[in-house]
């Protein structure tokens, strides 16, 4: 697919060390970031958000520029906890990971999509009690996310933040 410019969207509150890792975390680094929500119900009625993986520029020089994308993380408000029902990818159903410690996040894992085949890749969640709205979930009304790349595969360790407003997303 063709290069879009890559929005323009708020930074990442400096006190936020999201994720706690040792990783590549500027957005200029990857050209992977996330498009803003597409909100719907789910079969079951509940709030589903789905987000397309688009491929932006990026600095050339920077061994992240060719990065696959293996798993997105969204800094979780830790009340939150367990509000995605599931996720799915693509329209297949995959598991969440919703961790507290040693940082509140929300993982989707196992993406496996390489350079080539991950722009376009859509990802949705189905969010529930206690938190079904992205005004609940993010914190202070600013999603912020990392698109990680396997460094398993590559020895690489990319985890570009990007961060977009939840602008009042529908509340049940």
């Amino acid at each position: 697919p063709p290069l879009r410019p890559r929005p323009i969207y708020p930074p990442p509150p400096p006190f936020n060390p999201f994720p706690e890792c040792d990783c590549q975390r500027q957005q200029a680094r990857s050209p992977f970031y996330l498009s803003e929500p597409e909100v719907s119900t789910s079969p079951e009625g509940l709030n589903q958000f789905c987000f397309t993986v688009m491929m932006g520029a990026c600095i050339i020089s920077n061994s992240c520029c060719v990065q696959d994308v293996y798993k997105v993380e969204f800094d979780l408000n830790p009340i939150c906890s367990g509000s995605v029902a599931y996720a799915l990818v693509d329209g297949q159903q995959v598991s969440v990971v919703n961790q507290i410690n040693p940082y509140p996040t929300i993982k989707i894992t196992r993406l496996s999509k390489n350079m080539i085949d991950a722009a376009g890749t859509k990802i949705c969640m189905v969010l529930r009690d206690p938190c079904h709205s992205l005004d609940q979930l993010c914190r202070g009304g600013i999603c912020t996310y990392a698109v990680f790349n396997d460094p398993g595969q590559s020895g690489l360790k990319c985890c570009p933040v990007n961060t977009w407003q939840t602008n009042g997303r529908p509340v049940k």
